[in-house]
């Protein structure tokens, strides 16, 4: 036979529900970026004379050549160049270029 457990004086049941908690805040602000985690371009958007030389199989020289050669001014001033498909150089100072390379997936 089963003896009864002890119960304590002071508890009494709880009958009430237990109260719930506050709703949670909203938080107000901006929109979250759609594209934060889209995939990012495998190549830089702008590449410096050697990096895009590395990357074109070529020699900063005949990469110079090239831009120097295939120079053309556009109606607002800016000096570019292209390249060939998806290839263009663009002068950024005096004598300084940056190779844009556009990678088609």
């Amino acid at each position: 036979m089963r003896t009864p457990e002890p119960t304590n004086a002071n508890s009494t049941p709880n009958l009430e529900a237990p109260a719930s908690p506050a709703p949670p805040k909203r938080r107000r602000g901006r929109k979250r970026n759609p594209y934060r985690h889209a995939e990012r371009p495998s190549v830089p958007l702008m590449l410096t004379v050697p990096e895009a030389a590395e990357t074109l199989r070529t020699t900063v020289e005949a990469l110079r050549a090239r831009l120097r050669r295939h120079a053309a001014a556009g109606a607002d001033g800016s000096v570019t160049s292209p390249l060939g498909p998806g290839i263009v150089g663009m002068k950024v100072g005096a004598n300084t270029w940056r190779v844009r390379i556009d990678s088609a997936k």
